[in-house]
């Protein structure tokens, strides 16, 4: 089975997978796998890697007329990231110092974030 560009983002010609990818952002991405749906907030960046110290607020949401759907790739030791998470990676990688991300989780895989940029001036 062929995989589209669309699912997978390409990093330096590679395919970017989670053994790729530093200890702080494999953390990120299990969690959001754990959380399923809700938020990360206040999660700070340092060197462009995301800071469990202090710890980001994490919401979860239940929806209590859907079944939860766990993932069977958060057990896997490696797999291909969709490219979801790899555009909020990419992010992370042009973002100052003390930078804080809300991010939005749906299905285990960022939806959309926010980013709270600190004061340049």
């Amino acid at each position: 089975m062929q995989q589209s560009q669309s699912d997978v983002r390409r990093a330096g010609g590679r395919q970017m997978k989670k053994s790729s990818v530093s200890q702080p952002r494999k953390r990120l991405l299990e969690r959001m796998q754990r959380v399923g749906h809700g938020r990360i907030n206040n999660l700070l960046l340092r060197g462009h890697e995301p800071q469990w110290s202090p710890p980001p607020e994490v919401i979860r949401r239940v929806a209590i007329e859907k079944r939860r759907v766990t993932h069977s790739k958060g057990q896997q030791a490696d797999f291909q990231l969709k490219d979801h998470v790899a555009t909020l990676f990419e992010d992370f990688d042009h973002s100052p110092d003390g930078a804080s991300y809300s991010i939005a989780i749906e299905d285990g895989l960022p939806a959309h974030f926010d980013v709270k940029e600190p004061d340049s001036d």
